[in-house]
């Protein structure tokens, strides 16, 4: 599909809808996937472009039978078999199964760019609803992975731009990272004890136990993708092969996830995969996955008949071509949410109005706030744009200084502006996002201001600022006491 028949079909479902005040007011529209220019970010990148297509697997395992190719006739091989340990609450009633595809950094507008024809499948033939203003809750993975699977802030929300009050963090640090998580209410254990069979499963770290936290000390779900994923750590080679024959790691959780589908006949199911590692470093990796993830949805539809289907992303892109760009600063907070009801509901007006509005909290998301349209400021050489980047970077030396981390980071300075943009009406909020750049983390950052740029000494920040650009090992010395804290943090041993 060409982009400029994608472009007039979203441009077609363009809708608004205004309330008379400016804070009462929530201005939505679903924007066109290729705006302000986007397609200049553009670039194919796949990884198994030069990969052997011809690659046949070495074994495969059908109805609990083992099957090996004619070509290996001596191999050593393992077999893990785990007993059921007990048998779980007979459910009551029918109870439809519940699954969750989480591609992580994966925005609403970027899927609508790079997955056409898998969103066209999952919309036509599976009758999948996109949620267009979907809502993060907080700037990173684990902020809102614990969102929607304990119901729990662990930060501060700041809401004090737009004349709401501020929400405090439920559970500090040490209450999320510091101590186990088994005797907290997990949505996993929810669905166990109303009979579910449970799986969770990701190629990297998962939300419980990045970047050094303890996690759970007992298993958490009936199935995990912990032994594979340490074979994959521990075998740099395996890793390689796999990309030789055309196989990638999120591949592979999908086809994990859909085994688990197909298992437990009779049995409700309820899993999370979470594939990190496809967009994670660039949005330019999703286009190469479009194909194979349609045909993915078109081999496993049947499966997902009596289930409710999450299709779903957790923010928009952090890192990568796009975070520079007008259309990146919108799509970092409208992740994807495709929602799949059951079969049998799909045709039922009453019923897929219950689900839509009743059903997904309980995941426990946050889709009611809207953002205003940001006009760019022009130009930056007023030194009153430069005195709104002054005050961001002397709120990042505060927060470092009350979390006494300064005898290990170095002091934050201002280097130069980057842009400031206003909400619009400008008069009427007088409400700005400023981008600024620092030493000696070489950092990126943004902040809410409001105030009078005509008057400095008005200027309040909202919130601490949040980094756009990568700060990688830079701040190691607080990995373990500080990890939130990273962003921030140029350690001084370095």
């Amino acid at each position: 599909m060409k982009p400029d028949i994608i472009r007039k079909r979203w441009e077609s479902r363009k809708t608004e809808y205004y309330n008379s005040s400016i804070f009462s007011q929530c201005k939505l529209e679903v924007i066109d996937p290729f705006a302000y220019n986007i397609n200049a970010t553009y670039k194919n990148l796949d990884p198994t472009r030069n990969c052997d297509r011809n690659y046949k697997p070495s074994t495969i395992i059908k109805d609990n039978d083992l099957y090996v190719g004619k070509s290996w006739k001596s191999k050593i091989a393992y077999c893990h078999v785990r007993k059921e340990e007990h048998a779980p609450p007979k459910p009551p009633n029918f109870q439809p199964d519940v699954h969750i595809i989480l591609l992580d950094s994966v925005s609403s507008t970027l899927a609508r760019r790079a997955l056409p024809k898998t969103l066209k499948y999952i919309e036509e033939e599976m009758g999948g609803v996109m949620m267009h203003h979907w809502n993060r809750v907080a700037d990173n993975s684990q902020l809102n992975g614990f969102a929607f699977t304990y119901g729990k802030r662990i930060t501060d929300i700041y809401r004090g731009f737009a004349g709401a009050e501020n929400l405090r963090a439920e559970w500090c640090f040490d209450e999320y990272c510091k101590n186990f998580l088994d005797n907290k209410t997990v949505i996993f254990k929810e669905y166990e004890l109303a009979g579910y069979k449970t799986m969770h499963i990701t190629e990297k770290e998962d939300i419980y136990t990045y970047p050094d936290c303890l996690g759970f000390e007992q298993r958490h779900t009936t199935h995990d993708y912990r032994p594979m994923d340490n074979l994959l750590k521990r075998e740099p080679f395996l890793r390689g092969t796999l990309i030789q024959k055309c196989v990638e790691d999120w591949q592979m959780l999908l086809n994990q996830h859909a085994n688990f589908a197909k298992a437990y006949k009779g049995t409700p199911k309820f899993g999370l995969t979470w594939v990190t590692n496809l967009v994670h470093e660039s949005a330019n990796f999703l286009w190469h996955a479009d194909t194979f993830m349609q045909k993915y949805f078109r081999s496993n539809s049947k499966h997902f008949d009596n289930s409710f289907l999450f299709f779903m992303g957790d923010h928009g892109a952090r890192i990568g071509p796009t975070v520079d760009t007008e259309m990146g600063s919108r799509e970092i907070n409208n992740p994807m949410l495709m929602l799949i009801v059951p079969k049998f509901l799909r045709n039922n007006r009453q019923a897929t109005n219950y689900t839509n509005f009743d059903f997904v909290p309980v995941l426990n998301p946050n889709p009611n706030n809207g953002t205003s349209l940001l006009r760019p400021m022009g130009p930056f050489k007023d030194r009153n744009h430069e005195a709104m980047g002054r005050l961001a970077v002397r709120s990042i030396n505060d927060l470092l200084a009350a979390e006494k981390l300064l005898d290990l980071c170095a002091e934050v300075v201002f280097e130069k502006m980057d842009s400031v943009y206003s909400y619009d009406p400008e008069n009427g909020t007088h409400l700005y996002e400023v981008r600024f750049y620092t030493t000696p983390n070489h950092g990126l950052f943004r902040a809410k201001m409001a105030g009078l740029i005509s008057s400095p000494e008005t200027l309040k920040i909202w919130g601490p600022p949040i980094r756009v650009n990568k700060y990688g090992a830079t701040s190691q010395c607080i990995v373990d006491s500080k990890p939130d804290f990273r962003p921030y943090c140029y350690c001084k041993n370095q």
